[in-house]
């Protein structure tokens, strides 16, 4: 292999690279392949769970442990799945890297279409949205639940979340 990973729950994503071509799978912990080597994919990369992220060509989605896509949709960038959701993203601008973010479920179901400005992430039924340069929080419904009016917000964690406004950070 020309690179590896560190094992995670018992598997490694291996890759060849030779001569500029390359090719990449997942092992488990007796060198065993579990997701062929192959220029099938141009990333694989952790989720959560047992399986694993993987890109191709303008596809992003999942893979299990048996090699079986489960989720594959025409995005450019995917997250883990965190609190039974992952985010998706689709590239709107070539130039800039700019990407519009949604969010799905377990069973690869819409449950927001992508148009937040930052990945979605769910925590205690609210997720930070940006508008204008600030950060507010929004529900699942994408009701907007605490206005944009901080310079930077972090996930609701037990009954709060740290907020920044000027140079002073609050719970």
């Amino acid at each position: 292999y020309s690179s590896v990973s560190s094992f995670i729950d018992g598997y490694s994503i291996v890759y060849k690279n030779d001569e500029g071509y390359n090719e990449v799978g997942v092992i488990d912990n007796n060198g065993k392949e579990i997701i062929d080597i192959s220029d099938k994919y141009t990333s694989l990369w952790f989720s959560n769970g047992g399986e694993f992220r993987f890109w191709k060509e303008d596809e992003a989605g999942f893979i299990d442990e048996e090699g079986n896509e489960f989720i594959e949709e025409d995005w450019t960038r995917i997250t883990p799945f965190i609190n039974g959701y992952a985010s998706f993203g689709e590239k709107i601008d070539e130039e800039e890297w700019k990407y519009e973010w949604g969010l799905i479920d377990e069973d690869g179901e819409v449950i927001i279409k992508s148009k937040e400005e930052t990945p979605i992430y769910m925590n205690n039924g609210l997720y930070i949205f940006k508008d204008d340069d600030e950060f507010g929080y929004k529900n699942i419904e994408g009701d907007k639940e605490i206005k944009a009016k901080y310079d930077n917000a972090l996930p609701f964690y037990g009954k709060g979340a740290f907020v920044k406004k000027g140079n002073h950070w609050d719970y």
